[in-house]
């Protein structure tokens, strides 16, 4: 197996977790990511079940650079991804590319 990496563009792009394990949105590089883009998990009615939004550290986060809750505040890079489990990505930037690493 190799890496996978999925080039975005600004607004939404569907994207997956391609291995057949889980991971977390804190394993997952984001690479060119603007501050305040986003993640949405989907519920079954195709409603936003969870949205988490990247933070800059000294900008709109009180802690380290990576995922929040809505609220700000808490950590969210402990996510689990599932296995082949997708997302909605929102850029608020031009591009950014997502790496998922094999995990063998």
């Amino acid at each position: 197996m190799v890496d996978v990496t999925v080039d975005t563009g600004s607004g939404f792009t569907a994207v997956g977790n391609p291995f057949p394990v889980d991971t977390t949105l804190g394993e997952i590089q984001f690479i060119g990511i603007a501050e305040f883009s986003s993640v949405q998990f989907m519920s079954d009615i195709a409603a936003t079940a969870s949205e988490y939004f990247w933070l800059e550290e000294g900008s709109a986060s009180q802690g380290a650079t990576g995922w929040y809750e809505a609220d700000g505040e808490t950590p969210a890079g402990d996510t689990v991804v599932a296995a082949g489990k997708g997302f909605l990505f929102n850029e608020q930037g031009t591009t950014t590319a997502i790496t998922f690493s094999t995990p063998l």
